[in-house]
């Protein structure tokens, strides 16, 4: 494929992408009170199969090459003698390519900097952390039987207030706030720990990670951006379902409603997260508005 071709098949499939958005970002509110946040959650794979579908060629309409017909008696002039001048063309400039290098050098730019704040993000929190106690390891117990995970993630509590959060794609991080064990009741920390599984275990995170990739990759598209962060609410009311589905929701719907509550209001001057980072208390009102439907 030329880079022609390949420039004009980003610019199809980038008009294609952002009508996709549009779309999704025009529904998924109606669509997640028809069918539920889950059902929801997977319209968003829509603009990402896009980019695997193959270009769409349209017919072209070439016009028809007419005869000449020369008048009766004439002759058609035959070129004179050294009329023609030899030498070297001068080169044009590849555009597509320019475009194209300039395109990805930006979004490889971009995607730098994400990942040396994802990195600095978790070194600071494996130095103003400790681990967790004997009686928060055991309600973690609980919560990774519960959520089916194999192995139990690094959990530990932060010298700040940041948190209940988790982050990290080979090796998972569990983040709990310095006044997890005294602020938040049995239960309440056994449903923080549960969400935050909940995520490792739908890998949450790497779908966090391949919206990253495709912001990148669209990087002069404000609509791109504007939809990751909605894209973040649809994750988190997706895992709440999760969790809803394995506390039985019949029962503990609105204690656990009080716990998202709870943690978002025991925050005090949080820390900003990292692109991988996913807190429990992200975007609130939304996804109470959802659950309650």
């Amino acid at each position: 494929m030329s880079t022609a071709s390949l420039l004009n098949w980003a610019l199809q499939t980038g008009i294609a992408i952002t009508a996709l958005t549009g779309f999704i970002l025009l529904i998924r509110r109606p669509f997640a009170q028809r069918f539920g946040a889950g059902v929801a959650y997977t319209l968003w794979a829509l603009p990402v199969l896009r980019v695997f579908m193959p270009p769409v060629t349209l017919p072209v309409l070439k016009p028809e090459i007419l005869p000449v017909t020369i008048a009766p008696g004439l002759t058609a002039p035959s070129p004179v003698p050294g009329s023609f001048q030899t030498g070297t063309v001068a080169s044009t400039p590849n555009f597509p390519l320019l475009i194209l290098t300039l395109w990805i050098g930006i979004a490889a730019l971009w995607l730098t900097r994400e990942a040396v704040r994802q990195r600095l993000y978790i070194r600071k929190l494996r130095t103003q952390s400790t681990t967790m106690s004997g009686p928060c390891a055991l309600l973690a117990g609980k919560a990774m039987r519960a959520a089916n995970l194999k192995t139990m993630p690094d959990i530990r509590i932060s010298d700040t207030h940041t948190g209940p959060l988790v982050t990290g794609l080979r090796r998972p991080l569990i983040i709990l706030p310095k006044n997890f064990e005294t602020h938040f009741h049995p239960q309440q920390q056994y449903f923080a720990l549960l969400h935050e599984m909940t995520h490792i275990k739908r890998r949450d995170l790497w779908a966090a990670f391949a919206v990253l990739l495709f912001r990148a990759l669209n990087w002069p598209n404000p609509l791109i951006h504007f939809a990751a962060h909605k894209f973040r609410v649809d994750q988190e009311a997706a895992c709440d379902a999760s969790v809803l589905k394995l506390i039985d929701a019949n029962k503990n719907a609105h204690a656990y409603a009080e716990t998202l509550v709870h943690a978002a209001k025991s925050v005090k001057n949080p820390t900003k997260a990292a692109p991988l980072g996913l807190t429990i208390y992200h975007p609130l009102k939304e996804r109470l508005m959802m659950m309650t439907s």
